[in-house]
């Protein structure tokens, strides 16, 4: 196991530092060098001078992902982002940002940190003109209803579970393959928990059974929206099951063959 990562206060007193977690062993030293994961409120993130480089990543990600085999969904320049002012208003207050740098990734001379994988999650919260937020882009795979939930996710849980959704989770394209993006849910994850959970669940008292099995109120919905030909599958072996698929035929939105947006949720 590689050791672990640490959440580090690099830019204002103001960035969160949470405990540390573990990145999986398939992170060779020798390709990725030292991994620091950072969270960011929305108002630490805007006063960081990573906040540029982060949006180019997110749009940079975000291109290379429009093209599966020789089919193009979406045009090369239609980009996820049109400023980097538009991640701070999408994630809002109450949302964070979670940022993996790589400590060698440029070369003397040049800033020693480098972000390489990003996720931003929020409370989700049924749409109300939110989706005027933003580029065209964002309003493409915005959410704006909760889709029916499935058997397999939420209908058997009680309706006061905390909803939340990832807005975007990107990994630099020369550092895929290797386990940052299934790092990162778990870590978004954690953090939900960490700001909806303050407090473990009190014990039951010795001889009574805990109300709806243990960990129960513990649980959360995490949602996202997705392209469904590029990375469905991935979410679906990661426990995401998909409530709603919307279609976009050829020509819409500039797509030269078409694809499909999944809205994807899991309970954990």
């Amino acid at each position: 196991m590689a050791a672990p990562s640490s959440y580090a206060s690099i830019i204002t007193p103001t960035v969160t530092n949470l405990p540390p977690s573990p990145f999986p062993s398939t992170h060779p030293s020798s390709s990725l060098g030292d991994l620091t994961t950072t969270l960011f409120s929305p108002s630490s993130l805007l006063s960081s001078p990573y906040l540029d480089p982060i949006y180019h990543l997110i749009n940079a990600a975000f291109a290379g992902s429009h093209t599966v085999g020789s089919v193009e969904h979406l045009p090369g320049d239609l980009i996820r982002l049109g400023n980097p002012q538009q991640l701070v208003e999408e994630v809002g207050e109450d949302g964070f940002t979670i940022v993996v740098f790589a400590s060698n990734a440029y070369t003397k001379g040049e800033p020693e940190k480098r972000p390489i994988a990003t996720a931003s999650a929020k409370p989700w919260k049924e749409d109300a003109g939110e989706c005027a937020v933003g580029s065209e882009t964002n309003r493409l795979f915005k959410r704006k209803t909760r889709s029916t939930p499935s058997v397999s996710t939420s209908n058997h849980l009680p309706n006061n579970v905390p909803q939340w959704e990832i807005l975007i989770m990107v990994v630099d394209l020369a550092y895929r393959n290797r386990g940052l993006a299934t790092t990162l849910i778990d870590t978004v994850v954690q953090e939900i928990k960490r700001r909806v959970f303050p407090c473990p669940s009190p014990a039951p008292p010795a001889g009574e059974k805990q109300e709806g099995g243990q960990g129960q109120d513990r649980k959360i919905v995490l949602m996202l929206t997705t392209m469904k030909e590029k990375s469905e599958g991935y979410y679906q072996k990661r426990g995401f099951v998909t409530t709603q698929e919307r279609r976009f035929a050829k020509g819409e939105v500039g797509s030269r063959d078409g694809f499909g947006v999944a809205e994807m949720e899991r309970v954990g």
